[in-house]
């Protein structure tokens, strides 16, 4: 069974206030927990709520099989599910997908092997080297990933308004991926 998780990162202001004595690197290795905000966590947001930003948010993407983490806390960007949104997009028009992630040498892979099965896997641009390999049942992993980034851009939206401007620029591949997956679409409609 995938768990998937989108929390978002706490300030540099907010962590070193709670540990005063402590560079940043220490917090993060040493209090993890304190660092990320699970947004399905509505105290956590609302005290949040201040500090999320119209565009560009620092968080991260958990990502759980069964009892193996395939994505933990340690991978944080600006705007993961956009990248996501369209490495599943270009998935299911292609077959196979390489996304790259910003400006980052990081590429976030999707590709069919074979029966019901995808292997998702986050690698270096450069060298190919694979930080994350995981083979998952392909109908469950694209329906929780889409349901997460929509849950994420719902929650965004409800404590940022202005986030709406974010959800727009992926709003018609989410469609898109939703329909795939229900069987509603044929993989050919959409394009960009």
């Amino acid at each position: 069974m995938l768990k998937i998780n989108t929390h978002l990162v706490r300030t540099r202001k907010e962590l070193l206030k709670k540990h005063p004595n402590m560079y940043l690197h220490q917090i993060v290795s040493t209090y993890p927990t304190d660092c990320f905000i699970n947004i399905e966590d509505e105290a956590g947001m609302t005290d949040f709520q201040h500090n999320i930003e119209e565009f560009y948010n620092q968080y991260c993407i958990t990502i759980q099989y069964n009892d193996s983490v395939i994505v933990s806390h340690d991978f944080i960007g600006i705007e993961l599910w956009y990248s996501y949104i369209h490495m599943m997009s270009k998935y299911i028009r292609e077959g196979k997908a390489v996304e790259e992630y910003g400006i980052d040498p990081i590429e976030f892979v999707l590709e069919t092997i074979g029966g019901d099965l995808v292997r998702f896997s986050i690698r270096n641009s450069y060298d190919k080297k694979e930080s994350v390999v995981a083979d998952l049942p392909r109908d469950e992993f694209l329906s929780e990933m889409i349901q997460s980034a929509q849950k994420y851009y719902e929650t965004m939206i409800r404590f940022q308004p202005k986030y709406e401007r974010q959800y727009n620029r992926v709003a018609k591949h989410i469609k898109y991926i939703m329909e795939a997956i229900e069987g509603k679409g044929n993989g050919t409609e959409l394009q960009g």
